[in-house]
């Protein structure tokens, strides 16, 4: 049973806290609510950086390579030295390890919507792992989840409604699956 709950889908992982919440107000950035989660409870969990800055959460796959979502990185895809991921700390701006990125790959078939919203980064080193460093393990389930089914999600956000930035912590989200039928 905490199998489904520790996979935290790869798919929902790499949208960043921009596409995940329909937004109440105009200017809104990222996902309210949510509680602290502490590195090792999500140590697949990394942020993704531009210029040092945070743009995006993403999760390891490999020693090597990041999940992370393509719209966080189309931009400047050809700019790998610009990228880096900073893994194994809660916080965006302390603790951790810096790692810079040697490649971007970006899904074939993205084409700047939703679909296909797919990048691996490849970090010129591999991560140290540990138990605030780990790769993400797939369900072993065979079924589909059924409506109603909470997975946890991680990134950062903010406990409240704001128009700018993001709280430094990392919050955990529990989010309800919602069927095809039910007007997701």
């Amino acid at each position: 049973m905490a199998a489904w709950r520790e996979i935290l889908l790869f798919s929902v992982l790499i949208f960043d806290l921009y596409v995940i919440g329909a937004a109440p107000k105009k200017n809104y950035v990222g996902v309210v609510g949510g509680e602290t989660a502490p590195i090792e409870d999500f140590p697949y969990q990394v942020s993704v950086k531009v210029k040092n800055k945070h743009i995006c959460g993403g999760t390891i796959i490999h020693e090597q390579f990041i999940l992370t979502a393509a719209h966080c990185t189309t931009k400047h895809t050809l700019l790998y030295s610009l990228y880096s991921v900073r893994a194994g700390t809660a916080y965006l701006e302390e603790g951790g390890t810096p790692y810079e990125v040697e490649n971007i790959i970006v899904h074939y078939e993205y084409d700047y919507g939703v679909d296909y919203d797919l990048s691996i980064l490849k970090l010129k080193n591999s991560l140290e792992l540990s138990d605030k460093v780990a790769i993400a393990k797939l369900s072993t389930l065979q079924n589909d989840f059924e409506q109603g089914t909470v997975f946890n999600i991680t990134g950062w956000g903010n406990t409240e409604v704001v128009t700018r930035g993001f709280d430094a912590r990392r919050y955990l989200w529990m989010i309800p699956v919602r069927g095809e039928r039910s007007g997701n």
